[in-house]
């Protein structure tokens, strides 16, 4: 495992929110990712940042993979499962968030007719 990455950040988020932000801070892997990535990066700036691994405080599990069929061995060997697995549970979840994001739109839009029925 490599113990220090070179990665981009948005500048905003580097001042206002690294550290701060519930939701987490996007990093980039490259210059070019950056800019091609985030919508922003010609006004908020880019940051290039040094990432350092400094200990594991949770551990890869790999038993408790849900969504990719493999044994713990398997993903162990294997960057592209542990991937694969990783990328299927952030869809899932984006999924969930965007069906809750609908319902509330629909929500306010009903509201709106009411009000304006009214």
């Amino acid at each position: 495992m490599k113990l220090e990455k070179i990665v981009y950040i948005d500048g905003v988020d580097f001042e206002h929110e690294l550290g701060e932000a519930s939701g987490g801070v996007r990093v980039y892997p490259s210059l070019k990712d950056a800019q091609e990535e985030n919508v922003c990066w010609d006004s908020c700036g880019l940051v290039k940042c040094k990432v350092t691994f400094l200990e594991w405080v949770v551990r890869p599990d790999w038993s408790k993979a849900r969504l990719v069929s493999a044994t713990p061995q398997e993903f162990e060997e294997s960057p592209e499962l542990q991937r694969l697995e990783s990328y299927k549970q952030n869809f899932e979840f984006l999924r969930k968030k965007a069906e809750q994001l609908k319902a509330r739109i629909e929500h306010l839009e009903a509201e709106l007719r009411n009000r304006s029925s009214s």
